[in-house]
């Protein structure tokens, strides 16, 4: 009887690992909520352009909004992921001066990449755009959408790296927020 009783001690969870199946439960149904949230939106805003532009002006939007998401991403340099994952142990290691440092290092250090991101295809517009257009009036255009949309690219970087941060302090819920709703938000209103 002592052999049976072993197994039912061990499944249970004690008070802290019961917290943590919460707050992954919690994250996990905040991130799908978010999720399904970012593709309605996106949706709607899709059907919404389509209408407003035609097909034709909504390809060549497209092609600027996917050419500023990958400098967006090259801009990123990795150091969201970087960023939250020494936040977090400067957090488990009782050093505040660690999760200033490397929020610090990662906030100036995409400041300066994304920067640069931007300013490339800020100059490279029109090299750019003559790539990918299929005519020169398409081309003038994408040159134009790219040119304003390089705005969005450290905006982009910045906030991205914001949101890491503050998943290093189990904050789902600003983070869904930021990352499903108001990024595609600002993508889309951006090019």
């Amino acid at each position: 009887m002592s052999g049976e009783g072993a197994p039912e001690a061990s499944s249970q969870l004690d008070r802290g690992s019961r917290s943590d199946v919460r707050v992954i439960a919690k994250g996990g149904a905040v991130q799908i909520t978010g999720q399904l949230m970012q593709g309605g939106l996106s949706f709607v805003f899709v059907a919404i352009a389509v209408r407003m532009l035609g097909t034709a002006d909504y390809g060549l939007f497209r092609q600027a909004v996917q050419a500023l998401a990958i400098a967006g991403q090259i801009g990123l340099v990795g150091f969201n992921y970087s960023a939250m994952r020494f936040i977090a142990r400067s957090r488990a290691a009782g050093n505040p001066g660690g999760v200033r440092g490397a929020a610090w290092t990662a906030l100036i250090s995409v400041s300066v990449a994304s920067g640069v991101a931007s300013l490339a295809i800020l100059i490279a517009a029109d090299a750019l755009a003559r790539q990918f257009a299929d005519d020169p009036f398409r081309s003038q255009e994408l040159a134009r959408l790219l040119r304003i949309g390089s705005l969005f690219v450290p905006l982009f970087a910045l906030t991205q790296v914001l949101r890491y941060c503050t998943q290093a302090y189990k904050t789902m819920v600003p983070s869904v927020i930021v990352g499903n709703i108001i990024q595609p938000a600002a993508r889309f209103t951006s090019a």
